[in-house]
């Protein structure tokens, strides 16, 4: 059951790099092996509760609205018991649509506890220890001062209810107040929500790269470095200083900044140029974006990456309708397999093995 989504055209050259449809294809093969017998009944059963009830109701108001005008140009005397009998159908009609909304909402809801399940989609209860745990990607540069913490979610198994760090999916806000003039010319204040970061952070290992050197990697913007990502010279943080590859496309899409020109030179050689191009292609597909926001801090044989995926799938509401399914189906897709992308793009050691993959009967592909 392919998805219907935006296509993205290749950046550059002929490297085979059918990564994202090759990821999804466990899924998808998951998903026809169960659609028979345990989402066609769910999806019949939303199909079930749908109801008019709600083009009723609309109908009932104004068609009241119209009678009323209607027996008010007739007589005036008319208008007052016209208008009560039309809201007191547009009451009846909406309280019988409020009921099967319920329901249907209902309906909707149980497929999406399914589809959470299969996918092992975890959303954590935020506590101090899960924030903490993402004080690592704050310090790399790779988040900017939050506040609110609104979710922490996981794709992947729970282990005594910590967080996998190879994937932490969340919002984070702060909240900013500024003084500005009212058209009276008095002073005021407003506070107002500012979204720093909605998306996956993830960790890798990285082999042959145990240099205490920092390279950034972005196509989103960074801030500064702190604590163990932060290097003194002279009494001052050191700053780190822009590059560019001989790769026109990849200089578009990506900025570079390292503390060592020929390390970072080394690193970003045209293979892997070719691989970081070719990523941005499939992270346009599977997050069915025109731009890909990520950012990669490699340092001490360690890949911290951000990249922001406008927020979790809408696991409540699934349609019964095949195309529409499909589509909300490859949404959560484009999420559940991004370390995969990621991993198997640049070739570092994959993260952990999807949670609806069968372990026993060989595990997740590499």
């Amino acid at each position: 059951m392919p998805s219907k989504r935006t296509t993205h055209k290749r950046l550059e050259g002929d490297w085979p790099t059918e990564i994202f449809a090759a990821q999804t294809q466990a899924f998808q093969a998951q998903l026809g092996s169960k659609l028979e017998t345990e989402i066609t009944p769910l999806q019949t059963k939303i199909g079930a509760k749908k109801h008019p009830w709600n083009i009723i109701q609309t109908l009932v108001l104004i068609g009241g609205g119209c009678a009323a005008f209607g027996l008010y140009t007739v007589s005036q005397q008319t208008l007052f018991p016209a208008l009560a009998a039309s809201a007191i159908g547009f009451l009846a009609a909406n309280s019988v649509a409020r009921k099967k909304n319920k329901t249907l909402r209902a309906a909707k809801s149980e497929l999406g506890d399914y589809m959470q399940k299969a996918i092992g989609l975890n959303i954590y209860d935020v506590s101090h220890t899960h924030a903490a745990s993402l004080q690592s990607f704050r310090q790399a540069g790779l988040l900017g001062r939050y506040e609110d913490i609104h979710y922490l979610s996981g794709l992947g198994p729970v282990t005594n209810q910590t967080i996998n760090l190879q994937s932490i999916g969340t919002r984070l806000t702060r909240t900013e107040t500024e003084t500005y003039t009212d058209n009276k010319g008095r002073t005021r204040t407003r506070t107002h929500t500012v979204q720093v970061f909605e998306g996956l952070m993830l960790e890798f290992d990285i082999e042959n790269f145990d240099s205490d050197n920092r390279i950034l990697i972005t196509s989103r913007r960074t801030y500064r470095f702190s604590g163990p990502f932060e290097r003194i010279k002279h009494g001052a943080p050191q700053k780190l200083e822009k590059i560019k590859t001989a790769s026109l496309k990849f200089n578009k899409h990506f900025k570079v900044s390292t503390d060592d020109h020929t390390l970072a030179h080394l690193f970003l050689d045209p293979e892997r140029v070719m691989r970081f191009n070719n990523l941005y292609a499939d992270l346009q597909q599977a997050l069915d974006t025109k731009r890909a926001a990520i950012s990669f801090l490699i340092t001490q044989g360690r890949v911290w990456v951000a990249v922001e995926t406008h927020g979790l799938p809408k696991l409540g509401q699934f349609s019964n309708k095949s195309r529409t399914f499909n589509r909300e189906v490859g949404a959560i897709i484009g999420q559940a397999t991004l370390p995969h992308i990621i991993a198997q793009h640049l070739e570092w050691p994959n993260p952990m093995p999807y949670a609806w993959q069968d372990h026993d009967a060989g595990g997740s592909e590499r």
